[in-house]
């Protein structure tokens, strides 16, 4: 989703265990397990654990899916970057417009 520089602090290595949800079945991923979601796939995830789970997720544009693919990308990245720097509320979501500072 971003690229940092080199001298940046290694990322959490994936720790806990998530809650997934894909095509309407749930299932759980540990630690060091991987989970693929094909494109246009619905899908969730979350944390209902009880401690802190770290995760690594990765996106990718496949060869043919145009512009959309990118814009997908750069949506994903702004709402993490909106939660994790506290514009969001307990569930996770953008406030109402009315509500908005």
């Amino acid at each position: 989703m971003a690229a940092e520089p080199a001298s940046a602090a290694p990322r959490p290595r994936p720790a806990g265990t998530l809650s997934v949800r894909r095509d309407g079945v749930e299932s759980r991923a540990g630690a060091g397990e991987a989970v693929e979601i094909p494109a246009g796939t619905g899908h969730d995830w979350w944390n209902d654990s009880g401690d802190v789970v770290h995760a690594r997720v990765d996106v990718e544009a496949t060869p043919g899916s145009g512009p959309m693919a990118q814009r997908f990308l750069e949506t994903i990245e702004v709402a993490f970057g909106l939660a994790n720097s506290g514009h969001t509320n307990d569930g996770g979501w953008l406030p109402p417009r009315a509500d908005r500072g």
